[in-house]
């Protein structure tokens, strides 16, 4: 319940600060599409870290589930 609670604080406090970021970043001339581009990269890289240090094993993929990203990425998503 504590962890839970923690997550919930922290997520709180996330979504808090983006207004504040995004409104900085919009005072130093980026693009929206540009604060969103950082504001994803953030998170994923965040992400990363966090299954890299809790469960290193969901970071592993397979070779299928590689190509199948590769062609949806590739022929599918563009379009």
């Amino acid at each position: 319940m504590l962890r839970g609670a923690l997550l919930s604080i922290i997520s709180a406090i996330s979504l808090g600060t983006l207004a504040i970021f995004a409104k900085t970043g919009l005072a130093m001339g980026m693009a929206p599409l540009q604060i969103v581009q950082y504001r994803f990269t953030f998170g994923a890289l965040m992400l990363f870290l966090w299954l890299g240090l809790t469960r290193p094993e969901l970071l592993k993929i397979r070779r299928r589930a590689l190509l199948k990203a590769m062609l949806l990425g590739t022929c599918i998503y563009p379009f």
